[in-house]
């Protein structure tokens, strides 16, 4: 039966009201909205990995097997925060998430599982040695920093300034906070266009984002990082305690320990300069350090420009241009008229080392150049205002008097020495041990009646703190029953001996009696030493790898698991170093340094990827440390802060790193 139009229509009307009228079911609503996300999941992300049960997580690997659950909400609110904040620090895990994003599957897991060995007690000393000895190729000082990142904690910031809009930013929305409102977390904050922030950390930094910035925060055991999505900063980092300030760009992470620079991250790549300070930049792998008026960037396409341009927006642009010229003309006065330590061909100290010498630090006598830079530095200061002004902000008169009077009791120490202090380690059962120092004094009598003097002027309350002794004769002296706690010295004609047992003064004695039994001269140790010293030293620091190695070896053998640690020796190419040597010194008014890994075979294993040179002086600051720590941390407060050789080499190796 055919029907008109209009009958059509009328139809058409109440089956659409029907339609209308009808009441769904919850329960078919909600099952025919899971069919229709699981089908979009599918079409959008079936091409990732099947998530991998993580129970733990140890690395890049476990993070990226992650990801797939993460993107389809799968995983718990705890594993996503972390892995949210692991992305914000992690440079190939951002990158992988990003892939993930957009479809591209191949990119998603750049890291590989490894199989992991289960740990025993037993293999503690192995692992601590082999890890020590993978830092010097510059592999595991990587993998450290970065499982060092994955503890994370609550970082808070609070807004202490703005001009115009700031906001707080979702992936939802956004809010604008107002001057005195709370950073949390991982909370991103943003200012608009035309707009400015000054934002105060709880340690007190304070960070200045230019407009159309975005950032956010995240803490975790090595301090406080600023993760600069876009935008533009400048950051007066406070004095950090024990940890470092970062700002983590797409392609670069920029560590401080207190100083104050620019950061710029934008779609080219990341430019950073310095103000005032020092300032380390990590990108791809390469690290570089700059200071007052340097600039650095992450792209060659990426120009450089002035730093007056760079930082023209900033409220404190005037005071930050002139603080930059003064501290670079200061620099460059400090580089001229200090006296630099010369080289030195020879040395006795070497051939008085102990039979078993596996490590081994000389360094020059710095007191003329410590006291000549602070009253350099002090000359200027008392002159200029810019400097004056930096100098009570970072000092105060409290900082200043104290920083004269270590500087004092350091010229008046260094001039009883002669021209370099050396200090070495055995090989014990556990690592390095018994360390000795050495030096030439020239005028002993007068320093042992100073040495006297301060020694009794000691007050330390410090629990367990150790006796400063000095003897005549260590083979007529006696040590206390308990040696831990004392520190022995010895003052024969020009040579200061000091050691924490008499053993050792005593078996120096017998080798300052008959040289020519000392096996230590020997040893190939002794030899590359000894080459060095023909070519000319400055700072040295050097390791015995091969018998370090070589002893814990033979310490583990027999042991269930000792096939298994050799092959992970030789995989790790543990089994072919030699000896370590980082060499520093000036010559022709130029800071010459150079770090040397020898090998007795050829290189195999992560030993073998070795290229681009690490940082030297880092390596000395670090290997110095190793071969101090044991004789420094037994003097008492007073006495440490007075004669610690890290204190001073420290300082010295800083300046030469400015030429």
């Amino acid at each position: 039966m055919k029907r008109n139009r209009k009958e059509l229509d009328e139809v058409l009307d109440r089956v659409a009201a029907g339609i209308r009228s009808e009441e769904m079911d919850a329960e078919v609503v909600k099952s025919a909205a899971d069919r229709v996300w699981a089908r979009l999941s599918k079409e959008t992300l079936g091409e990732l990995p099947e998530t991998k049960t993580v129970e733990e997580i140890r690395g890049c690997a476990d993070f990226q097997a992650l990801i797939p659950a993460y993107l389809r909400k799968e995983l718990s609110e705890a594993r996503a925060l972390l892995l949210e904040d692991h992305t914000r620090e992690c440079i190939p895990c951002r990158k992988a998430l990003k892939a993930a994003r957009s479809g591209d599957a191949q990119a998603v897991s750049t890291v590989q599982p490894v199989k992991r060995l289960t740990r025993t007690s037993a293999q503690t000393p192995i692992w601590k040695w082999a890890i020590a000895a993978t830092l010097i190729i510059g592999i595991g000082l990587v993998v450290f920093n970065a499982y060092r990142r994955f503890a994370v904690g609550e970082a808070r910031a609070t807004v202490q300034a703005a001009n115009g809009a700031v906001y707080r930013v979702t992936d939802s929305e956004s809010r604008a906070i107002g001057v005195g409102e709370a950073i949390s977390r991982g909370e991103r904050i943003r200012t608009a266009k035309d707009s400015d922030a000054v934002v105060k950390l709880e340690d007190g930094s304070l960070v200045e984002m230019r407009e159309r910035s975005e950032l956010s925060l995240s803490q975790n055991t090595d301090g406080t990082t600023i993760h600069l999505n876009r935008g533009n900063v400048i950051v007066e980092a406070a004095k950090q305690r024990g940890g470092h300030l970062y700002v983590a760009t797409d392609d670069a992470l920029v560590s401080v320990t207190g100083t104050i620079f620019s950061v710029n991250n934008g779609t080219k790549g990341s430019r950073v300069s310095v103000i005032e300070g020092e300032v380390h930049v990590n990108h791809a792998g390469d690290e570089k350090v700059l200071h007052p008026g340097d600039q650095t960037t992450t792209n060659a396409s990426l120009e450089r420009v002035p730093i007056q341009e760079e930082i023209s927006w900033s409220r404190n642009a005037e005071r930050y241009v002139k603080l930059i010229g003064e501290l670079t003309a200061l620099s460059h006065e400090l580089n001229k008229r200090v006296p630099r330590p010369g080289v030195r061909y020879s040395t006795r100290l070497l051939d008085l080392m102990p039979e078993g010498t596996v490590l081994y630090a000389a360094l020059p006598n710095l007191a003329n150049t410590l006291v000549e830079s602070h009253r350099i530095m002090k000359e200027r200061i008392e002159q200029n205002a810019a400097l004056r002004e930096w100098w009570q902000k970072n000092r105060g008169q409290k900082g200043e008097a104290e920083l004269d009077r270590i500087i004092e009791e350091i010229n008046q120490f260094g001039k009883y020495l002669g021209s370099e202090i050396v200090a070495s380690a055995r090989m014990g059962e556990r690592g390095p041990e018994d360390p000795l120092v050495l030096a030439e004094l020239s005028d002993a009598a007068s320093f042992r009646s100073y040495l006297e003097q301060k020694i009794a002027s000691l007050t330390s309350t410090e629990k367990g703190a150790p006796k400063i002794r000095i003897i005549d004769d260590p083979m007529d002296a006696t040590q206390a029953s308990n040696g831990k706690n004392e520190i022995l010295i010895w003052i024969n004609g020009d040579l200061l001996a000091a050691a924490p047992r008499l053993e050792q003064l005593q078996q120096l004695a017998t080798r300052m009696k008959a040289p020519d039994s000392n096996t230590f001269k020997t040893t190939s140790f002794y030899q590359r030493l000894a080459e060095t010293y023909k070519a000319g030293a400055g700072l040295i620091v050097a390791a015995d790898l091969e018998k370090i190695i070589d002893q814990l070896v033979r310490e583990n053998s027999g042991d269930a698991n000792d096939a298994k640690r050799n092959e992970i020796f030789k995989q790790v190419g543990l089994m072919s170093l030699k000896h370590f040597v980082v060499e520093q010194k000036d010559v022709e008014g130029k800071t010459n340094s150079r770090a040397m890994l020898t090998f007795k075979e050829q290189r195999t294993g992560i030993a073998s990827w070795l290229a681009a040179p690490i940082s030297q002086r880092h390596w000395a600051e670090s290997s110095l440390s190793l071969l101090t720590d044991q004789f420094c941390r037994r003097l008492p407060g007073r006495l440490s802060s007075r004669f610690t050789i890290r204190r001073a080499c420290s300082k010295h190796l800083s300046a030469w790193s400015r030429s």
